[in-house]
């Protein structure tokens, strides 16, 4: 019945994740109370008109969008979008662990965008920002869901990638850097070569702190190699 359906949903999706709506011709207040009990978000009587009918499922949305808004704006970046410092480290420290107990791959790459201050010097920030958002937009399509990336601060993002084979993730982070290098951005009628240097590696340190403090050094070295370059090790 309707409050067993409800029951089994609630298992796999969250009140804040899917909004149930019941519906009956019986029962009256007893009736609404049961379904809300079980973990409905709302109730409506039959019969009822359209109007209310579409109010209520409007109010419904808007909750949900409310609440995917706030959740957003605790663990996303707001200008690119990426996730932000606070969740990498969050939902890092549980990958990193998982693979230490687990003993499978995780690559750990921290990029930063070459001469950005000279971006924002002669373009202005609004194109500093454009160049952050676009260069954010091209990480977010060239790697999978369950990697993490972040913008940890300024131009410096971070990737997290559980499971990416050591033996490949140099091509994969070097075709990162040549899409990126090859894709002009266009702001106020001048074109903006974006590039950007990588520290990659796959070695796990005692800790996430670690890891990243090495992937640090190795984009480091990158920087000192001349720039718009992977370093791994």
């Amino acid at each position: 019945d309707g409050f067993e359906l409800i029951s089994q949903i609630r298992r796999t999706h969250a009140m804040d994740q899917l909004a149930i709506i019941g519906l009956s011709g019986s029962g009256g207040s007893v009736m609404s109370a049961r379904f809300l009990k079980k973990g409905a978000n709302d109730f409506i009587v039959k019969p009822f008109c359209n109007e209310e009918f579409y109010l209520r499922i409007n109010q419904n949305v808007e909750m949900l969008e409310h609440i995917e808004s706030i959740r957003n704006a605790a663990i996303k970046d707001h200008l690119t979008g990426l996730y932000n410092r606070r969740y990498f480290f969050e939902v890092g420290e549980k990958l990193f662990k998982n693979a230490q107990r687990k003993n499978f791959d995780i690559v750990l790459a921290m990029i930063d965008i070459d001469h950005f201050k000279q971006v924002n010097d002669r373009f202005g920030h609004a194109a500093g920002d454009k160049v952050l958002r676009h260069v954010s937009a091209i990480m977010t399509s060239r790697f999978r869901a369950s990697d993490v990336i972040a913008r940890l601060g300024g131009e410096e993002f971070c990737v997290l990638a559980p499971g990416m084979s050591p033996a490949h993730c140099c091509d994969i982070f070097d075709t990162l850097r040549q899409t990126i290098a090859s894709d002009p951005i266009t702001v106020d009628g001048n074109a903006i070569n974006a590039r950007i240097s990588i520290g990659l590696t796959a070695t796990l340190g005692p800790t996430l702190e670690a890891t990243l403090d090495h992937a640090d050094q190795l984009l480091y070295q990158a920087k000192n190699q001349g720039r718009n370059r992977v370093v791994f090790g």
